[in-house]
């Protein structure tokens, strides 16, 4: 989705901040779920149901639409829209996962993926 929101002058420093927001909730997150059991064991899964809940809500009324074929003469399709986007390829389950595993090829989506993955265990 950032790919399709931010252009490639833009995209690292967006990247950046989704991950700090990752690594940040993995940070804060447990501290915040054990103030939410004080009360009681149960408040912790309301607190999340909550979080989540909000976060649904505003995804859908506040996030514009990504893809680019949508804006056509100016005018812009809604988010909850379930008409195909005009002159759009259909794209096979596989090769999304193919073009995945052809990235590792490159040091520079190998390492940190190696990284991420050994570190954080």
């Amino acid at each position: 989705m950032l790919q399709d929101i931010y252009s490639e002058l833009e995209r690292g420093e967006k990247i950046g901040y989704w991950t700090a927001a990752i690594d940040l909730g993995l940070l804060f997150g447990p501290l915040l779920g054990g103030f939410a059991a004080i009360p009681s064991y149960v408040w912790p899964a309301w607190l999340t149901a909550i979080l989540f809940g909000i976060l649904l809500i505003s995804i859908t009324t506040l996030m514009p639409e990504t893809a680019h074929s949508a804006y056509i003469d100016g005018f812009s399709t809604s988010f909850l829209n379930f008409k195909s986007i005009p002159r759009s390829q259909k794209t096979r389950l596989w090769t999304t996962t193919v073009n995945c595993f052809r990235m590792f090829a490159y040091p520079r989506v190998c390492l940190p993926v190696m990284f991420y993955c050994w570190t954080w265990s």
